[in-house]
């Protein structure tokens, strides 16, 4: 699911709170209609003037970037920077570049960058694999086993395929339990959701969303409520998939407020009966200018979620099922090899593909099951380790790197913004290589949110920017890595993180005019 929150449209995000909220979004949008700009050079000669590339000082930053922090209230021990022009491979700037902060999803570029070339090396077309397996005649055994193989993206129009192909056998009655096999990944990977209220705001939204790896993920483990204004004064809200047990309010009042932290403003909540019924309520508004938009929620831990969603769809292909679902992590199936026959396979998209989905949306289960994947023991420790000896292997300096996880949500996760500078330069030096490097660096590079376009940047257009780069956000962190078009056609990479709850006001905007003065800068022949 999503970590990343929906950002604001161009230049109307601001997350300033009491008194200073008016005053900010008003400058930002005087700025946007060009009454401000951020100071340039005038030409290439001077440019070397104006970016020391190891600006470890706030004197010696350039007097743009310093200006925008101190607009901001970014205070210039919260931040650091790592720009570089890769087709010269000019370093152009580096800030407090070797101090460890936690990089929030922006390291999800390392655990994807590293899947595309470890798993594609070892496996040509890298698939994961999910088994459905029919009991042979009446027995104790489980009716079915649904055998889990780490796909990341395997969703519940995945599953209904599988059980479509079930019911063209002839089967319409399951008699008895359904096992998940749950054990392609260890105990370990496992964190269940917490429970939501309306009180998780700042410093714990982000809880809604926090689900870990699963051997036999279902879309997530989450349900997508999508909010589509009507006329009348409401929007109606539709909830995806439908579940049994699982009831919401169908309308919500209408705003004429500006679409920033449209999420926060709705004050959900979840109202849990004691025969496992749920029930969605929206006490707050919808912001009319945001359009349709929508939220991602886990309601339950991932049995109780698999179990709801099988009988909805079992039901709906006009099935019955007489048993419960229970799960297993020990391999229970392979015990029973001999009992059971193959009812359906389903193979995952490629892992470009997978890649994708992950960067655009943030997906922190998927980068999870990627990360683990990259071992043979699928444990967080050894694919830390597998990652150790690929960073070597490059030539990467992992001295300041500690990855207990690769999603980004683990607080011990810690970088340096020059390893994450070097991470982006070898990715990009991998595209000059052979036709398979070239290839990786390919789907790399689209799996990329585009700044207006689309994934968790769609919100933050820029005027004259075009940015590829992985956003970051957690309660104390908003980050960014990875390109921009120069408009002199050179690319350059950017890692930029700010820290620090008291920062978190201004960051967003300040991180957007990092990426605005990179466009602006006249770059050295």
């Amino acid at each position: 699911m999503q970590e990343e929150k929906n950002a604001a449209k161009p230049f109307d995000r601001s997350t300033f709170i009491g008194r200073r909220t008016a005053v900010i979004r008003g400058v930002r949008f005087f700025c946007a209609l060009s009454a401000c700009r951020w100071p340039i050079v005038a030409s290439a000669a001077s440019a070397a003037a104006v970016v020391d590339p190891t600006a470890n000082s706030p004197q010696s930053l350039p007097e743009a970037i310093r200006s925008r922090a101190k607009r901001w209230g970014i205070p210039f021990d919260k931040f650091s920077l790592d720009i570089r022009d890769l087709s010269s491979g000019r370093r152009l700037l580096g800030y407090r570049d070797d101090v460890p902060h936690a990089p929030a999803s922006t390291v999800k570029l390392l655990t994807t960058f590293a899947a595309l070339d470890i798993l594609e090396a070892r496996r040509p077309d890298f698939r994961f694999e999910t088994v459905l397996w029919r009991r042979k005649g009446d027995g104790p055994e489980p009716a079915l086993v649904l055998e889990g193989g780490g796909d990341p993206c395997f969703s519940a129009e995945s599953l209904e395929r599988m059980f479509e192909t079930l019911a063209a056998q002839g089967v319409r009655t399951i008699e008895g339990d359904i096992l998940i096999d749950r054990s392609y990944f260890s105990a370990e990977a496992g964190v269940e959701p917490q429970p939501l209220s309306s009180r998780y705001r700042r410093t714990g939204w982000e809880k809604r969303w926090q689900v870990g790896p699963d051997a036999m993920s279902i879309g997530a483990r989450t349900v997508s409520f999508a909010f589509v204004p009507r006329a009348g004064g409401a929007a109606d809200v539709r909830m995806t998939p439908e579940l049994d047990g699982i009831d919401w309010q169908k309308t919500v009042k209408l705003s004429a407020g500006r679409c920033v932290d449209w999420d926060d403003r709705l004050g959900l909540d979840v109202i849990r009966f004691r025969d496992g019924r749920r029930r969605v309520v929206f006490r707050g508004t919808y912001a009319s200018l945001c359009g349709k938009d929508s939220i991602h929620i886990s309601l339950d831990d991932a049995d109780r979620f698999a179990e709801r969603l099988i009988r909805t769809v079992w039901r709906r292909l006009g099935g019955v099922w007489q048993g419960s679902l229970r799960s297993s992590a020990s391999g229970e199936r392979r015990t029973l090899a001999g009992r059971y026959v193959v009812a359906a396979r389903w193979l995952s998209a490629p892992l470009s593909d997978l890649v994708r989905q992950i960067n655009k949306d943030s997906l922190n289960a998927g980068a999870q099951s990627l990360f683990l994947s990259l071992s043979q023991e699928r444990t967080n420790a050894a694919s830390a380790r597998v990652v150790a000896r690929w960073l070597d292997e490059k030539g990467i300096d992992r001295s300041r790197l500690n990855l207990p996880s690769g999603s980004g949500l683990d607080g011990r996760t810690r970088v340096v913004a020059k390893f994450m500078g070097d991470i982006l330069a070898a990715a990009y030096a991998d595209g000059r290589g052979d036709a398979a490097d070239e290839a990786a660096w390919q789907a790399f590079f689209a799996s990329l949110p585009v700044a207006g376009v689309d994934g968790t940047m769609r919100r933050r257009g820029i005027p004259g920017v075009r940015a590829h780069v992985k956003t970051g956000t957690l309660a104390g962190t908003r980050s960014l890595a990875g390109y921009v078009e120069h408009p002199s056609g050179r690319l350059l990479s950017v890692y930029a993180s700010v820290s620090g709850v008291e920062a978190m006001p201004g960051a967003t905007a300040f991180l957007d005019g990092v990426l605005l003065w990179m466009t602006r800068l006249p770059l050295p022949r």
